[in-house]
């Protein structure tokens, strides 16, 4: 409830000198608890370990299409937490006694270990997945029967179990020990029928200690999974969940041994509680070697006490509770049986980092055989003491950072943990928490008898050699069978160079000294190798994307890996067939699959060529205009766009005003005349070419138009042969400058100053005439005006002689 520094508990269990792994499987099925958000029920995860091989994993809901599934991968040897709060109104079981859609299903392509975890802080469980082991369809519900349910919480703390189905047409008998919530009462059975992956959830009807459900028991047509919890368990002034996932009555047992935790409640300081829950009438119960109580069937004996381990013996099988926890914060988990079960390996994940202690129980010839995470000489000899009531057959060690100084660092929370064995079965259970908020625990060694766990060491592909194995169990026989007359009497054998036809289901026995024969059974399918290839060649223009269909075979999701010329990549989780590879390449580039592998972890490298593509990249196409970019009103000019790309082209241009398309150009340039009255720019906006890429520009070209100047001129002359023409120029350059003057006399003689004189040599009517030029080349009208030369007058006279008389 409160926060403080946390207290964490491993407890291993160790048996005989069998080689076999964890509670592990590549199915489980669940039904959540429904947790009051009164006091906590967020987050809820799911936090997944594996073994020697990577896996693809899916949590879905098989009845509930509304449900998102989750999928990931998972490298060998290591662990992922995958929260499911965002979803939890659809993983939750409530309301209670109602069918609902929420049977929860994980799969995965290799074993893995898992749990479910809610909470994290102030009303923390967790709940190990069982695998096949925890299907069945006889159960018995063990529960704790000494404290109540906190109240007042809302919305109500309650207890009870939760049932998910794992078949259609499922019809499940339920009888109570008490009545539920909807008024179902101890001793008249009542069915419900679910189809696969509903759920229902029994709730009790008081949250008092005394109306559990302990007790009651379910017959099932068909396989399914059974939750137990018991919400915020009130210990004054403290409150906690506990709660499993509980084994059928076939995997239950006679012979538990119970380490004890660290609760520690106000009237009973430093004890545990156990609760043996007998499935069979006339049970006999030993605690440590003595005899303690009789019950039968449906019946529970309560146990205290404060030594290190517990040791309990009964004659008929019985579920074991143990009922522990950290000062008054509490935890539960239903014990497994400890003859001819357990595990050499396990993988779990550590939940937090708070204090840790490592408990570990084993037979004495197996002290020396530990490793953790690989390394020996950790887990050693002198941590161990005998366990009370077995003749030293048995010893326990409580490892801490006190006498481990290295332990948190060892096993860090989120991690995969590996726990081995090379010499007997051990089983492993984590007890994590602290004094004032909250604790979690649970067992992932193996329940099951004898289990065999057939797996495929390597991967199922056409053409390898595929090596079955079973766990290694000593003292022990094997017989295995299958396919085209296939037998073996080892525990790993191997089939060479294997094709489809080794397909199906191949069969395992053990005869196990002292424990009897025990068969299982491992679906093969020979996977033909993964491949994928691309289409044909493309073409695209430069900028533009190509989506490259990617046709894979094999078994989804798929990972492949690629190179363009210039560097690998790869694409991860590819689910449906084909996939489609976008690209953006600049230039012409080669795609080629270097590799691909599926779910099955057959993999297969490029070896024709489909497997590579090329995407030729064509260049845009561009325009450039030329052809003098001045012009006198009133003439023409040609103008040339040269192209580059493919002919023939197809351009849009614009004169400011006016828009044109011009098509199927075949040759560049392409010319056009233009006689524009006054500065006009002219734009390329697109051009395309045949390999059908367009750009888009612009390409601007402008063309300044001038004026051309107004000649003028100045002419008053009806003057005499010999006299002087005077001419001034009148012209209007028109805003260009003048630089040339023209005249033209008439006579054949020209000038070209400005203002002009001219004397004539004969007489005559002359038409003067004048043309002018300015600085940018345009030249003027030619004007022409009359000059008169008049011829000179002829004189004549006569003269007369006369005498005259000089006067002096």
């Amino acid at each position: 409830m409160k926060h403080c520094k946390p207290f964490f508990i491993v407890i291993f269990f160790l048996f005989s000198s069998f080689y076999t792994y964890a509670q592990v499987d590549t199915a489980f099925w669940f039904a959540a608890p429904a947790v009051t958000p009164g006091h906590e029920n967020k987050p809820i995860v799911f936090r997944m370990a594996t073994y020697s091989q990577p896996a693809s994993i899916t949590i879905s809901q098989p009845a509930n299409p509304a449900f998102t599934p989750y999928t990931t991968f998972l490298s060998a040897n290591s662990a992922t937490t995958i929260d499911l709060t965002s979803q939890i109104d659809l993983i939750e079981n409530k309301p209670g006694n109602t069918i609902k859609n929420f049977g929860i299903k994980i799969t995965a392509t290799a074993n893995i270990s898992a749990y479910y975890e809610a909470a994290k802080l102030l009303n923390p469980e967790i709940f190990p997945l069982k695998g096949k082991i925890g299907l069945g369809t006889s159960f018995l519900i063990p529960a704790q029967t000494r404290f109540a349910n906190k109240t007042p919480l809302t919305p109500m703390a309650h207890s009870g179990f939760a049932i998910v189905a794992t078949e259609d047409n499922t019809n499940i008998t339920v009888t109570l020990t008490q009545p539920d919530s909807i008024g179902h009462v101890a001793g008249i059975p009542f069915t419900i029928t679910l189809n696969k992956g509903q759920s229902y959830a029994v709730i009790a009807a008081s949250s008092a200690a005394g109306t559990h459900l302990g007790g009651s028991s379910l017959k099932a047509t068909k396989p399914v999974a059974v939750t137990i919890y018991d919400d915020s368990v009130f210990l004054n002034p403290n409150y906690d969940l506990i709660g499993d996932q509980i084994v059928p009555e076939a995997n239950t047992g006679n012979e538990f041994i119970i380490v004890r935790g660290a609760l520690s409640y106000s009237s009973f300081p430093n004890n545990d509680f156990f609760y043996v829950w007998a499935t069979v009438d006339n049970t006999q119960i030993s605690v440590d070697g003595s005899i303690v109580a009789t019950i039968n069937r449906g019946q529970s004996y309560e146990g205290i006490f404060s030594n290190a381990t517990a040791y309990i013996t009964t004659s008929n099988p019985v579920y074991v509770l143990q009922f522990t926890g950290i000062g008054q914060e509490v935890a539960a988990t239903s014990l497994p049986n400890i003859k001819c079960t357990g595990s050499s390996t396990v993988s779990f994940v550590r939940s937090t980092s708070e204090t840790f202690y490592l408990n570990i129980l084993c037979k004495t010839p197996d002290i020396n055989s530990f490793q953790l995470n690989g390394q020996s000489g950790i887990i050693t000899a002198n941590l161990f003491s005998p366990v009370t009531g077995t003749n030293g057959i048995w010893q326990a060690a409580r490892i801490s950072t006190a006498n481990l100084p290295a332990l948190n660092t060892l096993i860090p929370p989120g991690a995969a943990t590996l726990v081995t064995n090379s010499s007997g079965l051990f089983h492993l259970g984590f007890l994590n928490g602290a004094s004032n908020s909250g604790t979690r625990l649970g067992y992932f060694s193996n329940y099951g008898i004898a289990a065999l766990t057939p797996l495929v060491v390597n991967s199922i592909c056409y053409g390898n050699n595929l090596q079955l194995q079973a766990n290694l169990i000593a003292n022990t026989s094997y017989s295995w069978s299958g396919p085209n007359g296939f037998t073996s009497s080892v525990y790993n054998p191997i089939l060479p160079n294997v094709t489809v036809t080794n397909s199906g289901i191949y069969f395992v026995t053990a005869n196990v000294q002292g424990c009897g024969s025990f068969t299982d059974s491992l679906p093969i399918t020979v996977y033909p190798a993964a491949t994928a290839v691309f289409g044909v060649d493309d073409t695209i223009c430069y900028g533009n994307s190509q989506v490259l269909p990617i046709s894979l075979t094999g078994k989804a999701p798929w990972t492949v890996y690629y190179n363009d010329g210039s560097k690998n990549d790869s694409i991860q989780q590819i689910i449906a067939s084909p996939y489609l590879l976008t690209v953006s390449p600049k230039k012409t580039t080669t795609y080629a699959i270097t590799k691909v592998v599926d779910a099955t972890a057959c993999t297969s490298s490029a070896i024709n060529k489909n497997d590579s593509v090329t995407v030729v990249v064509n260049a845009l196409p561009t325009a450039s205009i030329s052809g003098g970019d001045t012009l006198c009103v009133g003439t023409s000019k040609t103008l040339n766009i040269a192209f580059t790309g493919k002919a023939p082209w197809s351009f849009v241009y614009n004169n400011g005003t006016d828009t044109f398309q011009v098509n199927n150009v075949a040759t560049s340039p392409y010319s056009f005349s233009v006689a524009p009255s006054a500065n006009t720019t002219y734009t390329v906006t697109n051009v395309s070419d045949a390999n059908g890429c367009s750009n888009t520009l612009p390409i601007n070209y402008l063309l300044k138009v001038f004026a051309k100047p107004t000649t003028n001129f100045s002419v008053n002359f009806n003057g005499c042969l010999y006299d002087t023409l005077y001419l001034i120029d009148q012209s209007n350059n028109n805003g260009q400058p003048i630089v040339a003057w023209h005249w033209f006399y008439g006579d054949a003689s020209t000038d070209t100053i400005q203002n002009p004189s001219h004397r004539y040599t004969n007489a005559g009517t002359y038409g003067v005439s004048l043309y002018t030029l300015t600085d940018k080349g345009c030249t003027s009208d030619t004007i022409t005006k009359t000059a008169v030369v008049n011829p000179l007058p002829q004189t004549g006279f006569t003269a007369t002689a006369a005498a005259y008389c000089e006067t002096r």
